[in-house]
């Protein structure tokens, strides 16, 4: 409000005032104009004469914008054609007022609620803008680009602490783009958060980029205003990379009788935790398996085999399932081939197999003379055969036990024999190892047929035995008789 008014005892006459208005607002007149006008940005009066004491005021208005930020300063000066030029009468005849325009300043603030996740996991913002400015900041909109690929949803819309019914209304997701058009004034120093996420899989390994950028319609452009008015913020997805061994628990043959088994282990050599990691192992159902100490995840039911739950990166986890074998159950012999299959979302079913072999052994001996009807005084060639299945066997030992009439011959044995009892009629030999074969070893030796023997017939009994406990002890009989 611009006021002249004559203070003087005097008419003022021609009085003027003139008043160079701040550029950049469009400015008029608000009420009566009073003499009042304005043109090209100056406002002025007269020249009108002033009665002693009278006065005219105007009022004048304007609309600001982000342009005038800061101090808006004006002064009117005013003048009478009478009026005396003495210092101490026109020292009030200029007067001088200050708006100040108080501008906002937008801050704006997006962090990711977790900066690293798993596949699978869900990927979550929260963006933050608060006025630091001054002034008000009207019709406060916001615009974030978010990582493609993903389903986002906004869960929450809160003016300085408190969230809004329906966060919908305020903000919508078309695409990548989140858009909250208008948000409403905000004061200096309020704030407005925004929550956003999003569940991830793993064609989102890698990193998600996000950018907002917000703005009121009476905010400066200047540059140092308006660089904090965009952030970003990402997120680490990290994905999973599955592997799986089986090993047996053997690399030889276990004899039956003895326990046979297989260990495997899932490993999880990528960043981020597996979900829902499975394995189906299929055992032979002809062995009755256990599980030799609880693992976590792993169970067995008859003879399935499986694994249910997540791998967290680095992680590994094994199961050791064992089996006895039967003596004498023919079904368990042989090759005993097993795959397990790892599957998870990541990757292609992945099988890993092993065997364990469980080997059967067998003996058998014969034994032949060279002559059935012998005489007194003559000399009989033996001839003993040891047969072997699925050897080796250890420990082998043959003992030749012979009748009263005959007389082993001493020296005449091939190979020699481990030894010869005092009497000569017990003869054995020894062997560590005999393979597999038909015959896996042969003996002969000789016998001198007793000078008085009768005709009664003579039995020669020749017996194997060997260290596998799977393995009975065989014996061969061979008769001659004396004419």
């Amino acid at each position: 409000t611009v006021t002249i008014k004559n203070n003087g005892t005097g008419t003022a006459y021609g009085a003027t005032g003139s008043d160079t208005l701040p550029s950049g607002i469009a400015w008029s007149i608000s009420g009566p104009a009073n003499g009042w006008s304005i043109v090209n940005g100056v406002l002025t009066f007269g020249p009108a004469d002033l009665a002693p004491g009278a006065s005219a005021s105007v009022t004048i208005v304007g609309t600001t914008d982000a342009a005038d930020c800061g101090v808006v300063p004006n002064t009117v000066t005013v003048d009478a054609a009478n009026e005396s030029n003495d210092a101490a009468i026109t020292d009030d005849n200029s007067a001088s007022a200050n708006v100040t325009v108080e501008c906002p300043d937008l801050d704006v603030d997006k962090v990711a609620d977790d900066g690293t996740i798993s596949a699978g996991e869900v990927a979550a913002f929260s963006i933050v803008i608060t006025n630091i400015g001054d002034g008000m900041a009207y019709d406060v909109s916001l615009t974030d680009t978010l990582p493609s690929g993903v389903a986002w949803n906004v869960d929450e819309v809160a003016f300085d602490g408190v969230a809004v019914a329906d966060p919908d209304a305020l903000c919508s997701i078309t695409g990548v783009t989140l858009s909250c058009p208008d948000l409403g004034d905000l004061a200096p120093d309020a704030e407005i958060s925004i929550a956003v996420s999003g569940d991830t899989d793993l064609d989102d390994c890698g990193t998600l980029m996000n950018s907002v950028v917000v703005d009121a319609t009476n905010e400066s452009n200047d540059a140092a205003i308006v660089l904090n008015n965009s952030a970003m913020a990402s997120v680490v997805v990290d994905c999973p990379a599955l592997a799986i061994d089986k090993d047996a628990d053997h690399v030889d043959p276990v004899i039956i009788g003895g326990q046979i088994g297989f260990t495997i282990t899932i490993k999880n050599n990528g960043a981020g935790t597996a979900f829902g990691v499975t394995v189906a192992d299929t055992l032979d159902p002809d062995f009755t398996w256990s599980i030799a100490t609880p693992s976590t995840g792993w169970s067995l039911v008859g003879n399935a085999l499986s694994f249910s739950g997540n791998l967290a990166a680095g992680a590994t986890s094994s199961v050791h399932v064992v089996a006895p074998t039967t003596i004498g159950d023919g079904d368990q012999c042989g090759l005993v081939p097993n795959t397990a299959v790892l599957d998870h979302s990541s990757i292609d079913p992945t099988p890993a197999s092993a065997s364990e072999a469980v080997r059967c052994p067998d003996t058998d001996i014969t034994k032949t003379a060279d002559d059935d009807l012998v005489e007194p005084n003559q000399t009989v060639t033996y001839t003993i055969k040891v047969k072997v299945v699925d050897g080796p066997v250890t420990d082998a030992v043959v003992t030749d036990t012979l009748p009263v009439g005959q007389t082993y011959v001493t020296g005449s044995a091939s190979p020699a024999p481990a030894s010869v009892s005092p009497d000569g009629r017990t003869i054995t030999w020894t062997y560590a190892s005999l393979a597999t074969g038909d015959p896996a070893a042969t003996i002969t030796y000789d016998v001198t047929i007793d000078a008085n023997a009768s005709g009664a017939a003579q039995q020669n009994r020749a017996e194997l035995c060997v260290a596998e406990e799977a393995v009975d002890c065989v014996d061969a009989i061979e008769i001659v008789t004396p004419q």
